[in-house]
Order: structure tokens, then sequence, then C-alpha cells
């Protein structure tokens, strides 16, 4: 284990005072979770705390990961929010000048990085080799929606539980706008 540096221990302890002074969340006394919706976005720092800016604590079930990927642990994620809180909407939201995206399509253009090849093996499966990195982004709102319809589908059959509406989006950093892309 490394040591840390002194400015990033100040770093941790100052956003600790500034968790500690904003006021108590409000949630009921049995602390339970209640989301309306389960939200797949990517982990950047661009990305509100839970993706959808102007929601309240426990209104969102919220999965962040580079690229919004719907691996196996995603999609487990997901099934967990679909049955056992029994959230109605599941979101796959991308967005713009996404990192993990474009370091895939760079790692495929032979612009080798670690980092671009690590993307490249999460998205591989879904980005089609021909698509630029808008058109990329899109559609892997629209590919991780349809990996998600096909796995809830399957586990809300084995469960009886209801299957969530699901929406493809992504965020439009140009204009704050959320697009439904579908």
């Amino acid at each position: 284990m490394s040591a840390t540096a002194p400015q990033d221990e100040q770093l941790w302890r100052d956003l600790v005072a500034a968790h500690d002074a904003r006021p108590a969340r409000d949630i009921e006394p049995e602390r339970h979770q209640a989301p309306h919706v389960a939200l797949l976005t990517c982990s950047d720092a661009r990305i509100a705390d839970n993706g959808l800016r102007g929601t309240a604590d426990n209104e969102v079930f919220s999965i962040r990961v580079a690229g919004a990927i719907p691996n196996d642990e995603v999609l487990a994620s997901l099934a967990f929010a679909v049955v056992a809180l029994a959230v109605p909407l599941v979101v796959v939201m991308t967005h713009q000048r996404c990192g993990a995206i474009s370091g895939a399509i760079a790692a495929r253009a032979g612009l080798r990085t670690d980092a671009a090849d690590a993307m490249l093996a999460g998205v591989e499966q879904y980005l089609p080799p021909e698509l630029s990195e808008d058109d990329a982004i899109e559609h892997m709102a629209r590919s991780g929606t349809t990996t998600m319809r096909r796995q809830l589908a399957e586990v809300c059959a084995s469960t009886g539980t209801v299957m969530p509406t699901a929406i493809a989006a992504l965020i439009d950093h140009d204009t704050d706008e959320i697009l439904t892309v579908e």
C-alpha cells in the first residue's frame, strides 16, 4: 500500500467536512430504499452524483460505470433494483464526449494506451467498428438498453416481477439537456 500524500489526506478531510455540514437527508426512519428509477450512467465526473440533477435523495438507484457498459455486475444491480425495490423505470444514459467511448474508438484505430485497451475490452461487444464517436455514444445507450431489457425480461419472468419501462438517453453537454435516443 502506498503512502497517501498530505494534500490527498486534506482533500479527503475537506470532502468529509462538506458532507457533514450538509443538512441530514430526509429519509424515513426505517431508512429503506424507495427509488423511482434505476439509472445506469457513465462514471464521468461531469455528470451529477446520481446522474439526474434535481432529484431528491432516495429517488434514484444509481449505477455508474465508465461508458455506461451493462456488464454482468451492472445487470445484476439493475435486476436487484427491479426485483427487490420494484423500480418501475430503468434508464441507460450515455453522454457526449465520453472518454471511455473515445478511448475504445482510439484503441480500435491503433492508438493504443493501457486505458484505451481496457475500455475497448469492455465496449467491444456493443460497439460496431464503423461508427463515429457521436453515433457510438447513442449506439451504446440503445445497445445497453437492449441488453438490459433482455436480461431483465428473463429475471422478471422467473420471479413474477413486473417488467419496468426501459429508456435509452444521453446527456448533451452543450445544451445540458437529457435527450431520449430511441
